[in-house]
């Protein structure tokens, strides 16, 4: 039996890679497959190259992150997810930034919890049927 997927958001996959994560979160997330969206992916190399880390230090983390987190697929429901969240999100006067609205797509398309430090900032979605973890 495959171990139930959670999709990891950029906060908590850095947190993960320095060694910061509470303990809490660290044994909810025992057992289960992570998983991360490109999304998270370029937000994190976004933040090396603007921290300056030398290309050994990301070649380090992008092989970390290969061996700790699957990456998940694109699939046409992603977008349909994007302009449902972000037009009803509008229409209800709901503002979250467009990579948080991307990540919560990619977690709708394909049915999984995400897991967050930045609860505020998904939690708007929760009325468009995002589930948050844990």
């Amino acid at each position: 039996m495959t171990a139930p997927r959670l999709v990891i958001d950029t906060d908590v996959a850095s947190k993960l890679w320095a060694g910061r994560l509470s303990e809490q979160v660290d044994q909810f997330l025992c057992g289960h497959t992570l998983v991360i969206t490109p999304v998270t992916l370029g937000e994190v190399v976004k933040g090396v190259y603007s921290a300056r880390w030398s290309r050994g230090h990301l070649f380090d983390l992008l092989i970390y992150y290969e061996q700790v987190f699957g990456l998940l697929e694109w699939h046409a429901a992603i977008p349909m997810a994007y302009g449902m969240l972000a037009g009803l999100g509008r229409r209800r006067g709901i503002t979250v930034g467009d990579n948080d609205l991307w990540i919560a797509s990619w977690c709708l398309a394909f049915q999984l919890p995400l897991v967050t430090m930045n609860r505020r900032h998904f939690e708007p979605l929760e009325r468009f049927g995002l589930t948050i973890a844990p």
